[in-house]
Formats: C-alpha cells, structure tokens, sequence
C-alpha cells in the first residue's frame, strides 16, 4: 500500500515532500492509517484532532489515544475541544453540520499559523461512492456526480487511491492500533444506511463498485469543466450589464436547443434554484413585470429581457426581508411565493371568499405600498381581527395561541409601511379588514 500511496502523491499532488501537511485524525482506522502512510513515506506532517465532546468518555478517550501515538512517534500534535452541541443550537444547525465548520474554522486557523500548506482528510474511494449515492438520492447536478475530488482548495485527500477495506486489511497486518466510533454502528444517519445496507448489496454486483465510481466521477467533473467552457461562450452571447443591472436577452437564450437547461445553469450562479429557473422559464416573454427572487438577486421579466439586480443587504433573504411595489402581482422566492389579486367591489358582484390560513383579504384603500414581507423580532405588535381594535403584542398572542418558539420563527409577517397588517397563516389586522364601505379589495395568497 505504500507504494500506491507514493504514487498517488507523485501523480496528484506533486512537490508534496516539499510542503508542510497538516492531518485531520480522529483516531478512526482510516486517519491512523493515513497518518502512518505519511510517517513511512517521510513528509513533513503534524496532527490535529478535534474533540466534538459528542460521546462522553468515548471522546476523550479518542483524544487521550492520538496523543499517546503522536508522542511515541515524535509528531507534532494540536488538539481542541468543542461544544459542537451549543455552537449547533446557537447556529441551528444539525449536529454533523455544525461539526464540520468548527473543524474547517479551526484548521484554517492552525494553517495560517502555522504555516501547513494543505489540510489531508483521510477521505477514500468507499466515501466517494457513498457520497455519490447520497446526491443522487438528495437530487444533483453534475458537481454532486463527482463527489469528493483529490484536491479542493488547501484541502487534500491522499487516500482516494484505496478503499475502506483495503486501509482496514493494511492496518490489520501492519498490527496498528485504532479507535471504532460507536456511532459508526448506528443508522439513523444517512452515510452509515449507505454504507450497511446500500453498499453490500450493490457490491455484490460489482465488487469492484468503489474504483468504479472513482473512476466515473473522474469523468463527471471532465464534463463539468467542458460544461463551465461551453457556458462561458454562453454567457457573453446572451448576457449584457450596466452599473446596476444584468441582463439576459431571451431571444438568443431560445437560440440554443435546451433552452431550459441552459436557463438553469446560467442562473445557478446568482442563488435561482431549480424550482424557481422552471417559474421564471415559464413567465418569460409573456408577462412583463414578474419578479422572483434568490438569497442574493431578485430577477424581473420584461418583455424580451430578464433582468437580474443584487439585493441589498437590508433586502436579502438571510436578513428574511422582501419588498413588494405597487403595480406588482407577487413574487416568487426560495421555497415560498405571494399572489396578489386586486378586486373592484360592487353591490350587485357577488365574491367568492377564500376559507384558507394561507389567503387573507384587505381594503386596497388601506394598503400602502410598498408592502414589506419579512419574520417577526421582538417588539412587534398588531391589532388582531375580532379584537374590536386592541393592540396585541405579537409575542403575548404566539404565547396565547401555544405556538412553539422553532414554530415563530417560521411565521412570517406582511406589513403595509411599518404596520402589520397579517400574521400570515394565523391572522389579519382588524385596521386593514374588508367593510361595508370596501370599494377595492387585495386577496393576498401566500404559499410556503
């Protein structure tokens, strides 16, 4: 396995004898592996190990284990203790997730101290086979097809030469010691069903499926380079801009025969998912006016142009705020979208009222634009509908109306200038409700 190991650095990561490697050890058989493969093949290395104090004992017991080897060995050791569990409550982040920024964050740090020239993770060809099988269950473009690449950033993976079970049997001949993650057993996570129940089963198919996958990832992100070549000739062809603004021209995107797809990709650069790109293709060139909005750019159709403008810090999503302009029907967004219907009211039209959380009614006469669309924070108040007009405010009703504390921050609000005029889905404002005396009404209708 040394020898593999050798050449793979040769092939992939040239001059690496000349760099300093700073390795991601959790005292799993992979890492103690890679690290002893660093060790025979004589590179300057040193070891970090994280300790996400998830598993008790079982934590410190990995650490107290790293720091024993590095010791008997001579290597340069750093580690760190986290409280991954309040860092991913403060974050809300789910447990791995939150795991994986400390531990980049924290190398880094080390890197730039330091002064290591690449980050090794002890990542093989089994992790690239489960990371495939988890993006196409997930649903993946091309950048998901080829998974986890040798080399990404500062970051390098020296083991996707080998498997799992080939780093499994050189350890276990070679008589090295390492540490079994409890959790590994488990399958309540995602990765580890692949790997127990997935895996086997298609492995008896090809045994050789890990190097196969390797391989065709390989050739994925071939594809996706020729892909990004044959899109930049795209992008000048249909892209013009100014100081504000970019615009797409919708007659030369009809030009190419895939025009949807191209759409897709071409708008996957400004945050547009792919339910939105399918909205967008729809009303385009039809329906002047619409706008449809990512975490970082709002786009508007106009006539044989889409134009695509980036938000402002006080209007991006992150900041869960959007603006809604007089003379506009609605917007769509990332996982949420907003219709608004303006009806004249007359005593002989009959209207049909919609009985829905998610549909509300006002008097336009009321309303005024621009209408603001955003989360609520603390301090907000309204003056619930059947109230007879008292003030209420929003956190005594959500306390009122048993709403959880992750539920209220999923409840949006739509405002008409800084007053609330619907606590969407829950309830209106009595200030802005329908009357007798209504000559033009808004039905707004909010999805999520």
């Amino acid at each position: 396995m040394l020898k593999q190991f050798q050449n793979f650095i040769d092939k992939e990561f040239p001059n690496l004898k000349l760099r300093k490697v700073l390795l991601a050890v959790s005292g799993g058989v992979d890492s103690i592996v890679m690290m002893k493969l660093f060790e025979l093949a004589e590179l300057n290395f040193a070891v970090a190990h994280c300790n996400f104090q998830l598993r008790d004992d079982e934590s410190d017991g990995d650490e107290t284990f790293i720091k024993s080897i590095a010791k008997k060995s001579g290597i340069k050791i750093h580690t760190k203790k986290f409280e991954t569990k309040k860092f991913a409550a403060q974050r809300q982040l789910s447990t791995q997730m939150a795991a994986r920024e400390l531990r980049y964050e924290w190398f880094n740090e080390l890197s730039e101290k330091y002064g290591y020239d690449f980050i090794a993770t002890a990542h093989h060809q089994t992790d690239v086979a489960e990371t495939i099988l988890i993006n196409q269950v997930r649903g993946t473009g091309l950048a998901g097809m080829h998974g986890i690449l040798p080399l990404h950033g500062k970051i390098i993976r020296p083991l996707l030469f080998t498997t799992h079970d080939e780093l499994f049997a050189f350890a276990q001949a070679q008589k090295i010691k390492w540490r079994e993650d409890s959790s590994n057993s488990h399958d309540d996570y995602v990765r580890n069903k692949i790997r127990q129940k997935v895996l086997p089963v298609l492995k008896e198919i090809n045994p050789s499926l890990e190097k196969t996958f390797t391989e065709n990832a390989r050739h994925f992100y071939d594809a996706e380079i020729l892909l990004q070549g044959f899109l930049e000739v795209v992008r000048r062809h249909v892209f013009t801009s100014d100081k504000n603004n970019i615009y797409m021209v919708i007659s030369k995107l009809n030009q190419y025969e895939n025009a949807p797809a191209m759409l897709y990709f071409l708008l996957r650069e400004f945050g547009f998912k792919n339910a939105i790109t399918s909205a967008i293709y729809e009303n385009m060139g039809s329906t002047s006016g619409k706008k449809f909005l990512s975490e970082t750019h709002q786009l508007t159709t106009n006539r044989d142009q889409l134009i695509i403008t980036k938000l402002h810090d006080e209007t991006q999503l992150i900041h869960n705020y959007y603006e809604i302009q007089e003379g506009d029907d609605g917007l769509i967004g990332d996982g949420f979208s907003l219709k608004i219907k303006r009806i004249s009211l007359s005593k002989t039209k009959k209207i049909d009222f919609i009985k829905s959380p998610d549909v509300a009614y006002f008097d336009a006469d009321k309303i005024s634009f621009p209408l603001q669309l955003r989360t609520w924070k603390k301090g907000d108040y309204f003056h619930p509908i059947g109230m007879k007009g008292r003030r209420k405010k929003l956190s005594d009703y959500f306390t009122d109306e048993k709403i959880s504390l992750p539920d209220k921050e999923h409840i949006w609000l739509l405002l008409s200038g800084n007053e609330i005029c619907w606590v969407i889905g829950k309830r209106s404002d009595e200030r802005f409700k329908v009357t007798a005396e209504t000559k033009k009404m808004l039905q707004i209708a909010v999805s999520f």
